[in-house]
């Protein structure tokens, strides 16, 4: 798709995208921005802790902390700071929680459809995209005892349960 046919617009899937927010709102003005985020929980018992490792520094996590507590403080202040520089900056932002996308893939689809400005036609085709991985609520099989109550806390306002 070219970036000048303005009937369907444009985009493209960068995690670390929100790093740049603040530079894209300079440049493309008042755009649409979708934030896809995963339970903190289960990306901390991911094997890819790529994100930590580079950008952790970015958002203070010291890197003498135990993994699992570095990952989810690194998944919490990076959520936190990609919402708040989107209302800072006036980006049009839709928070899509990838967990509600595979449990109720048609619901959240039509959040995003709306979000976007498309019709519905496309709607039944997208749902049946959805196929989710078996590890949502990997989490469930870990132990949780370094997950503090400030966590908790930052993890229910992101929008995700706690067990």
């Amino acid at each position: 798709l070219s970036q000048t046919d303005r009937r369907l617009g444009w985009g493209w899937k960068v995690p670390a995208n929100f790093f740049i927010l603040p530079q894209l709102a300079r440049r493309y003005g008042a755009f649409r921005y979708v934030h896809v985020m995963r339970h903190g929980l289960d990306m901390v018992f991911s094997d890819n802790q790529n994100q930590v490792r580079n950008f952790g520094r970015h958002y203070g996590i010291d890197p003498g902390l135990p993994p699992a507590t570095a990952a989810l403080r690194y998944w919490i202040r990076a959520n936190e700071t990609a919402l708040a520089d989107g209302r800072r900056h006036g980006i049009r932002l839709l928070p899509l929680s990838y967990d509600r996308l595979c449990a109720q893939p048609g619901p959240a689809i039509d959040d995003l459809l709306r979000f976007l400005g498309r019709d519905a036609g496309d709607r039944d085709r997208l749902v049946a995209l959805v196929k989710p991985p078996g590890s949502i609520g990997r989490h469930r099989r870990e132990r949780l005892d370094f997950v503090t109550d400030e966590d908790r806390a930052a993890i229910r306002a992101l929008g995700f349960d706690v067990p």
